[in-house]
């Protein structure tokens, strides 16, 4: 059994109960072109673990009520679907102080698509539809996905596990993923990175318990950073071999160095992503009311010596490579 149903979600949830044939030819022309660009931006999602039987959830929910019942009937489908889009409206309000909700005014209302079959769900927003006829669903002139900011979700039948989240803004918004589909991301090369780094400049990453002096721990802590700076790949015995301290003094092993709670949230081998390291180490320094300097790495880059401050002075070095644009840009001889 197959099901189409459309919701318009502004400050209330509007069905658009029955759709004729047109109207579901074009929804599944829209959902299948942005399933076949999916492969550069998807992202996998689970549902956190210790959740898994729990049928408050909204995805385990529709796995128990929904995929594994014997029979089904559209009604109870199509039900189920009203009840998400429903949620979907509550997870983008928000709470005044006397209890009421009201829209978040920072959240596009928009053109909630629903398609469900015996063995997926999928479920696509339109914010503010600005590529489709909002009646017909037809695409206006021809189906650019370059003008439409959406979000969409790919549930499979009992993959608890594997749940295709996307979102055509540049991050996934949280109330998308972990509001409305209750869900978390899965260990990849952005979680891992993000966890270490957070870890690491929290002050949970090395295990208190090897009772480093302070000018120990703050040198040994120094070094990791570095090694995240300057390598493609986390490795625990990798990054423990390359660290320098005392090893006569402090007889352990990678296992003792690091806190014992690190690898049950990230993996003890991993891809480094850059684009997580630019994000925790980037700055922007404001210079005057007209000027500011955006650095990806201020750390790494004060430490190279490439930016200096003294006095009322920001001084940059320009690396070879780049003096010419540099020069060409400010017109000036260097």
């Amino acid at each position: 059994m197959s099901l189409y149903k459309a919701y318009d979600i502004t400050t209330v949830v509007e069905d658009r109960l029955e759709l004729d044939d047109e109207q579901i030819e074009n929804m599944d022309r829209v959902v299948g072109l942005i399933l076949e660009n999916l492969s550069a931006n998807k992202i996998f999602y689970q549902v956190p673990i210790g959740r898994e039987e729990d049928e408050s959830h909204p995805i385990v929910r529709y796995n128990k009520k929904i995929f594994n019942e014997e029979e089904i009937t559209v009604e109870e489908v199509s039900l189920e679907l009203d009840f998400l889009a429903n949620k979907l409206l509550f997870e983008e309000q928000v709470q005044e102080r006397d209890g009421a909700r009201r829209r978040n005014k920072n959240i596009s209302e928009g053109l909630l698509f629903a398609k469900h079959t015996g063995k997926q769900l999928i479920l696509l927003k339109l914010d503010e539809a600005k590529i489709i006829d909002r009646i017909t669903f037809q695409p206006i002139d021809g189906l650019s996905l370059e003008k439409q900011y959406y979000k969409i979700v790919v549930v499979n039948k009992n993959a608890l596990s594997d749940i295709v989240v996307v979102d055509r803004n540049k991050v996934i918004a949280k109330y998308w993923a972990s509001g409305f589909l209750e869900l978390e991301r899965k260990k990849d090369s952005y979680v891992n990175t993000t966890g270490l780094i957070d870890y690491l400049e929290e002050n949970k990453l090395i295990n208190l318990d090897v009772d480093f002096s302070e000018d120990d721990y703050t040198d040994v802590k120094e070094q990791i950073r570095e090694y995240i700076f300057e390598n493609k790949k986390f490795d625990k015995e990798t990054v423990f071999a390359s660290l320098k301290f005392d090893k006569d003094k402090y007889e352990i092993t990678a296992d003792d160095l690091f806190a014992n709670h690190l690898f049950d949230d990230i993996d003890v081998e991993f891809d480094i992503d850059n684009d997580v390291v630019v994000k925790k180490y980037k700055r922007t320094i404001n210079v005057s009311k007209f000027v500011k300097v955006s650095i990806n790495n201020l750390h790494r880059e004060m430490k190279r010596g490439n930016v200096k401050y003294s006095g009322n002075k920001l001084t940059l070095t320009v690396e070879a490579e780049y003096k010419e644009d540099v020069k060409q840009m400010l017109e000036v001889d260097l």
